[in-house]
């Protein structure tokens, strides 16, 4: 897959991804002390644990946030710093603040005591947590957690989206020499390489829809839906619209050399809302390593329809 994915906490079925949290505070019963955080929202948070863990689900919502609900089976873009609340170290776990990369999950796929947390909050808040085993994996955590062990979080909430969301804007005249597609504004498109025909020894970079937002930087993280497939036989080894029985967009970063050459070459400038047609030779793509997880060879042709849906 093209993403770089930081690994923290598992959905419930069991596949990788990120957590988060909800809207107000929860949790009843005596009041127990809880941690507290200096910084401000988009600041890597400083955390101070008042001693041992209070053993309940909590909640609080740290800045209140303006922008749209999150809702269930919302794409949902933030950034959040876990650790383990142990009493003694209390360990990080993973800090997206730390990469400067923002993490990205479905809203309903997080175990019980996260996906409590998340819906119902708005864009733009700060939102803490503390979940204990029982509302998290029980006896069977993912590596680097204890079974017996409460972990808290700091999430600010960036974004939410329609995880159906498509390219939308002007749709132009341009096409790929060799690959058959079929694309309209709002909708997943269809694509394969036509029978007999040749793949080119360049990449090939095409704007299929030109969205009206704002422009690609260098450096930024892109939202996208896209679709991989192979020029020598036309599968499909990789769909965002698909994965995770899907749709799930992706974040990739842009131009710092985690993407595929190709990608950050030709979705620098790019604007929100766009559809762009990419065929990447090896050298451009995964080089002489393939990527044999995905049946991609050294010597494979790629063929992407990437759909742009933001820019953070």
């Amino acid at each position: 897959m093209i993403s770089v994915r930081v690994p923290v906490i598992r959905l419930r079925a069991g596949l990788a991804a990120v957590p988060l949290l909800l809207a107000a505070g929860c949790g009843g019963g005596e009041a127990r002390p809880e941690p507290r955080v200096e910084g401000g929202f988009g600041d890597r948070p400083r955390i101070v644990f008042p001693g041992e863990p209070g053993g309940a689900l909590t909640v609080r919502t740290l800045r209140p946030g303006q922008g749209p609900v999150v809702r269930q089976g919302d794409f949902v873009v933030a950034h959040y710093a876990a650790h383990v609340w142990d009493g003694g170290e209390n360990r990080e776990l993973a800090s997206t603040f730390a990469t400067g990369s923002p993490a990205a999950l479905k809203a309903g796929t997080l175990v019980p005591g996260l996906n409590r947390a998340v819906t119902g909050q708005r864009v733009g808040s700060r939102v803490l947590a503390a979940v204990p085993p029982r509302d998290a994996y029980g006896p069977n955590p993912p590596k680097g957690l204890g079974p017996d062990e409460e972990t808290v979080y700091v999430v600010d909430i960036l974004d939410r989206r329609d995880p159906e969301q498509a390219a939308q804007g002007e749709v132009t005249r341009e096409s790929v020499p060799g690959v058959q597609i079929v694309s309209r504004p709002g909708a997943r498109p269809w694509f394969r390489p036509a029978k007999g025909a040749k793949p080119p020894r360049r990449t090939v970079a095409r704007t299929l829809i030109r969205g009206r937002g704002p422009a690609v930087a260098k450096g930024a993280t892109v939202a996208v839906h896209y679709e991989g497939r192979l020029w020598r036989d036309g599968d499909s080894f990789d769909a965002t619209w698909t994965r995770d029985g899907g749709p799930r967009p992706a974040l990739v970063p842009i131009g710092s050399g985690k993407a595929l050459p190709a990608w950050d070459r030709h979705l620098e400038g790019a604007r929100v809302g766009s559809r762009i047609a990419l065929v990447v030779p090896p050298e451009d793509g995964y080089g002489k390593a393939g990527l044999p997880g995905q049946g991609v060879r050294p010597t494979d042709t790629m063929i992407f329809l990437v759909d742009v849906l933001a820019a953070y």
